[in-house]
């Protein structure tokens, strides 16, 4: 609905002169990404189903390390059997599903600490406090491991099975579920030339981006062009997910652009104005002559000249009348444009190369915009 809406407006915009607002498209949208996402989404529903909070605990390492250190908390929540009646108000609220009202123990490594089970204890036989272990919590709990049968308050015999070893396994399958193993599309193996990631303008370095990008995909889902694709494993497993510039299919880095940094919620994209984004220089353009139409096919084309928007790309005279790029390293910013409308397949005539570190480009002054002379622009095809 939200991509129909746009394209809408933006054709209103086109037939009054206006450009604004960008044309953009569900295609881009890549297989293996989503299967990724519905596999993590049905995993986490299953879990929460099947034993709350699991998945949070087990494979999430924020919510691993929080419950290893949990273990070892002097606070904690504590079932009190002499007044615990064994109504399993408590178990029913519990969130995390940590209480076991009939064994009368807690899990605190599970525990989010939401108090739910002292609200609804009508005996005051769940409390919070020190953590002391009595006798009759250490009875049952050797009752359990040798999977005997216990008497609950009600005289009901009750029959419990050890199954950590069962969660453990179903913990580890979910982790391998999460993390399939994709293939690389076409557009990825065509640019495999480019082993380091391109950037996001505005977070500074590659390093920099990797130690605080969180994976989020806010600035993949609110790219205008749909550039910015979660990574696979193309660039190693610790830059699994997290986002690249890719230019081969059908769009570039707008010049004056700057959703990305806007909605950066973790800081690896820091907030640029649209003079600055105008100057960060995340790659540079490089040319191979070789794969070119123009030196292939002896045609004329431009494409890559026409849709520089800094002027880094200019058309230089080759043979019988026939022009090929040159690129002008300082007034390049690796926007892309140049690559993306490039017509050569399946390895393009002109890639951007990234920087580990971004750097400065020269900016044209508007006046010099002005003054370029349509007719140096020779797009042929």
């Amino acid at each position: 609905a939200v991509v129909g809406i746009n394209n809408v407006l933006s054709n209103v915009c086109e037939f009054f002169g206006n450009y604004d607002v960008y044309r953009v498209t569900l295609h881009t949208v890549e297989l293996w990404s989503a299967m990724a996402a519905v596999l993590i989404f049905i995993v986490v529903l299953a879990t929460a189903y099947i034993n709350g909070r699991l998945l949070c605990n087990t494979v999430c390492p924020v919510g691993t390390v929080l419950g290893l250190l949990s273990r070892f908390s002097p606070f904690t929540i504590k079932i009190d059997g002499r007044k615990c009646t064994g109504c399993k108000l408590c178990e029913t609220v519990c969130k995390s599903k940590c209480i076991d009202g009939v064994g009368r123990k807690v899990d605190g490594s599970r525990c989010v600490m939401c108090l739910n089970c002292m609200r609804v204890c009508r005996r005051g036989g769940i409390g919070y406090g020190l953590r002391v272990t009595d006798y009759e919590t250490m009875i049952i709990g050797k009752q359990l491991k040798a999977n005997v049968e216990v008497s609950g308050p009600a005289g009901e015999a009750k029959r419990f099975v050890v199954n950590d070893r069962r969660k453990f396994l179903f913990a580890t399958a979910s982790l391998a579920v999460s993390l399939p193993v994709v293939s690389v599309p076409l557009g990825r193996i065509c640019d495999g030339f480019r082993r380091t990631p391109l950037t996001p303008p505005g977070s500074h370095s590659l390093e920099r981006f990797k130690n605080h990008c969180t994976a989020c995909h806010l600035c993949v889902t609110h790219c205008p062009q749909q550039i910015l694709k979660p990574a696979a494993l193309e660039f190693g497993l610790g830059y699994l997910f997290k986002p690249h510039l890719s230019f081969y299919e059908t769009g570039y880095c707008n010049y004056g652009c700057t959703v990305c940094s806007e909605v950066c919620p973790a800081g690896a994209i820091l907030r640029l104005t649209e003079r600055e984004k105008m100057a960060v220089q995340i790659g540079v353009a490089e040319f191979d002559r070789s794969r070119c139409v123009v030196y292939t096919d002896l045609t004329s084309c431009g494409a890559c000249a026409e849709h520089c928007p800094t002027l880094a790309v200019r058309m230089v005279d080759y043979v019988d009348g026939l022009t090929v790029p040159e690129v002008t390293e300082d007034l390049c910013i690796g926007c892309g444009a140049c690559e993306s409308i490039c017509p050569v397949r399946p390895l393009k005539a002109i890639n951007v190369r990234p920087h580990l570190v971004h750097r400065t480009a020269l900016v044209s002054d508007d006046e010099q915009l002005r003054e370029i002379d349509g007719g140096e622009l020779d797009f042929g095809f």
